[in-house]
């Protein structure tokens, strides 16, 4: 609770927040979310038209476009905390690396967070070769894909998911060479958490 007061801080003076800071926010977030303690301070149309002039996000989410994974839900997020970019299989493209990019170099943005997440269908289709319509998303999966079925072919979907993040965390790192912290989680259905991979 004492980094949401914190970032509010920040977000009212126009300071920005480190990413060691921004982490802890979006964790402490989380964890009242996974316990169905939601706070959503911010959402009134007084903050609303406060934001009117300008965003401050903590951090930029790259998240699966999964209708089941809303980040501002997930971190029980507030009007201009998050500059969330989503796509299918949590993966990039050219326009989403610059939207990324946008955030860092424009914003301020000090943390990129991306999130990988339980019973992906983008990995599963990937996995079961229904990949037509969507190859585009399919070429960037299947490296994954291919290192999950060496890696723990017992468990192949969700070390699938989980080696995506972390490769779409690296791609980040290296196409953008971000002035920000990159990190990659794993959000599961059940507990309601994201853990950092």
């Amino acid at each position: 609770m004492k980094n949401l007061f914190l970032f509010l801080i920040f977000a009212v003076s126009g300071f920005a927040m480190d990413s060691k800071q921004a982490l802890e926010t979006l964790m402490e977030g989380n964890a009242r979310f996974a316990k169905d303690k939601p706070t959503q301070l911010n959402r009134s149309i007084k903050s609303r038209k406060a934001l009117k002039p300008g965003q401050n996000p903590m951090a930029v989410i790259v998240a699966c476009a999964d209708s089941r994974v809303a980040p501002e839900i997930l971190f029980d997020a507030n009007l201009g905390d998050l500059f969330v970019v989503r796509l299918a299989g949590n993966v990039v493209s050219d326009i989403a690396l610059e939207s990324i990019n946008y955030a860092v170099e424009n914003l301020g943005t000090p943390l990129i967070l991306v999130i990988g997440h339980q019973n992906c269908g983008a990995v599963d289709a990937v996995i079961k070769g229904m990949t037509k319509g969507v190859p585009a998303i399919a070429k960037q999966v299947e490296p994954s894909v291919a290192e999950a079925r060496k890696k723990d072919p017992s468990d192949l979907l969700e070390t699938a998911i989980k080696l995506n993040a972390v490769h779409t965390q690296k791609e980040i790192q290296e196409k953008l060479k971000p002035k920000a912290e990159v990190l990659a989680g794993y959000y599961n259905f059940q507990t309601g958490k994201v853990e950092l991979q």
